[in-house]
């Protein structure tokens, strides 16, 4: 990883952070539906530091590709596995706009473990390879699940308008757990990035 590379994880750790702090305090304040728009952004710019700070991509991939094909890429998941994953789920075709708790947690799990399978062949350690598969599982089933919200949470007249994000939609549910998951990444992040 060069300089560039390093400078602009430690940004996006920092953009990372101001989101989470936003998030956590939207979420205290019962404005759900910001607090969820914070969430993915800082699920999506701690991801992308996760991504830089591994040498996943550089300065200029991170701004040009789409970031769930790079995490993609990154956890070895073919468009097929994801789509398979994501395919999982058809019974319930609102699930990434009004899934439950529990199907969200289920979803994570899923991935999990399909991401550690695919990191079997990778030269890291156990402990390595559980801590990255939980980060990517948590980077990836937050972006898939609040991606999905960006507009609602922001605009009135979609499937969902800002103030329908109440205490009982499970993507409000998550915050506390989606927080605390990407908190524990940005802290391993900047250890590394020091």
């Amino acid at each position: 990883m060069g300089r560039a590379e390093t400078n602009l994880a430690k940004e996006y750790v920092r953009c990372s952070e101001i989101h989470v702090r936003a998030a956590h305090t939207l979420y205290d304040d019962g404005q759900f539906a910001s607090s969820v728009y914070s969430m993915q952004q800082a699920v999506e710019t701690a991801g992308k530091a996760f991504l830089l700070a591994r040498g996943v991509v550089t300065v200029k991939g991170v701004k040009e590709h789409n970031f769930e094909d790079l995490l993609k890429d990154y956890a070895q998941i073919s468009k097929s596995d994801l789509k398979k994953l994501k395919g999982d789920f058809k019974a319930n075709p609102d699930i990434f706009l009004k899934g439950t708790k529990k199907e969200i947690e289920f979803a994570r799990s899923k991935f999990e473990t399909e991401i550690g399978k695919n990191m079997a062949g990778m030269s890291l350690t156990q402990k390595e390879k559980e801590s990255a598969s939980k980060a990517l599982a948590t980077i990836l089933t937050g972006f898939l699940f609040t991606q999905q919200h960006n507009q609602c949470t922001r605009y009135p007249g979609g499937i969902l308008s800002p103030w329908d994000y109440t205490g009982t939609l499970g993507v409000v549910q998550m915050v506390p757990a989606f927080l605390s998951e990407v908190e524990i990444l940005l802290g391993i992040l900047k250890v590394e990035l020091t």
